[in-house]
């Protein structure tokens, strides 16, 4: 079941690939980088579940928290600049 999730997820960061190429927008690829970074954490924490290992999960929460800041950091900056 895991190796499906990771393959599903695969095809998600694919999808969010193209929209951070394309995207017309900054605020387009700032979606685009948060779902990959989202994509990321769910790829850790299954790979963490693959081998029974708990410590995966402390990993997925800090990258999360990071990923989080980051998103917010981008998005601040989009208002302030006042550019779609």
């Amino acid at each position: 079941m895991i190796p499906a999730a990771l393959a599903m997820l695969v095809l998600a960061g694919a999808g969010f690939t193209v929209r951070l190429v394309r995207g017309p927008s900054l605020a387009d690829r700032v979606v685009a980088v948060d779902g990959l970074l989202t994509i990321a954490v769910m790829a850790i924490a299954a790979y963490g579940a693959l081998i029974g290992s708990s410590f995966y999960a402390i990993v997925a929460v800090v990258f999360a928290l990071v990923a989080f800041v980051g998103t917010a950091t981008y998005a601040r900056f989009i208002e302030r600049r006042g550019n779609n």
